[in-house]
């Protein structure tokens, strides 16, 4: 009874479907799972995909302990990142290092949007809406998409948001772009598996979340991919759309990434995923 879910991001969709994010050994406790139901009523139940995690049983002496040094690691790689990025800048050493970087024309990415505003800095759902209206005609303007692969936990800045920062959620996102559609994979720092266990992402939900890509993209919309820095994580998921739809080779697509976010750093078993991937949507187009 006091279990709770982590999180509920939406999206709509027609279609009703339900997968795995993990391999099917993995704990029941553990296993995400992306789901979509028809309809856009939150209230009804019917609003489309959510991702949801099972909670875990209640912490231990030893699960606060591993939490609260996840809280600090995310917070002082997070100012890592952030800090060294602002400097330079401000120092003229690169023009580059920004909190988000177009890859291509409607896709963009970055790390986890700041809400709240400190000294000019933050605010950026504002600063990224003002952005792309001043996009020419010819280039997508409207947000269609946002895939987040954050835990629950970090996006919910290990429940200290309001007292330190306020990151964007998935009702700030809805609220600042209107029918925008949010989807979540909640993916462990620095690795490719699902938050909660110890298995790789499954490839049932990268082909989800990439053909979930590849229709904003047919539409003429902007996705916008992140995780904690839009370092690694979200790397993997832009380099699996660039190897499969994007029509990409690896070294191309890498080159790419690297020459648009000069930031990026990914880890070998993300880089190893990616090629994983490519060669099993070959196998499905077959």
């Amino acid at each position: 009874a006091n279990r709770q879910s982590w999180v509920f991001l939406h999206f709509t969709s027609p279609r009703s479907k339900r997968m795995t994010a993990v391999s099917s050994g993995a704990s029941p406790d553990a296993t995400f799972h992306i789901d979509e139901v028809e309809g856009d009523d939150p209230a009804a139940g019917g609003t489309a995909g959510r991702v949801a995690a099972a909670a875990p049983p209640p912490r231990s002496g030893v699960g606060w302990v591993a939490s609260s040094l996840s809280a600090a690691y995310f917070y002082a790689s997070l100012t890592a990142t952030a800090v060294p990025g602002l400097l330079l800048r401000q120092l003229g050493v690169t023009k580059n290092f920004l909190h988000w970087n177009t890859i291509e024309d409607w896709l963009i990415l970055g790390a986890l949007m700041v809400h709240s505003t400190y000294m000019g800095r933050g605010n950026h759902l504002e600063k990224l809406r003002k952005q792309l209206e001043a996009r020419p005609s010819s280039s997508p303007r409207e947000m269609g998409l946002v895939v987040s692969c954050l835990t629950p936990e970090e996006n919910n800045g290990f429940g200290m948001t309001h007292s330190i920062v306020e990151f964007v959620t998935p009702n700030l996102w809805e609220a600042a772009f209107p029918g925008v559609r949010v989807l979540q994979l909640p993916l462990v720092d620095r690795q490719a598996t699902v938050a909660g266990t110890n298995e790789s992402v499954h490839t049932d939900a990268l082909f989800h979340v990439v053909d979930t890509m590849h229709e904003c993209r047919r539409a003429g919309k902007v996705c916008y991919v992140h995780c904690k820095a839009g370092k690694g994580r979200s790397w993997m998921i832009v380099m699996c759309y660039l190897v499969t739809y994007g029509g990409m080779s690896y070294p191309l697509a890498e080159r790419l990434v690297a020459e648009r976010r000069q930031q990026v750093s990914p880890s070998s078993s993300q880089r190893a995923r990616v090629m994983e991937f490519a060669e099993a949507f070959l196998g499905r187009a077959r």
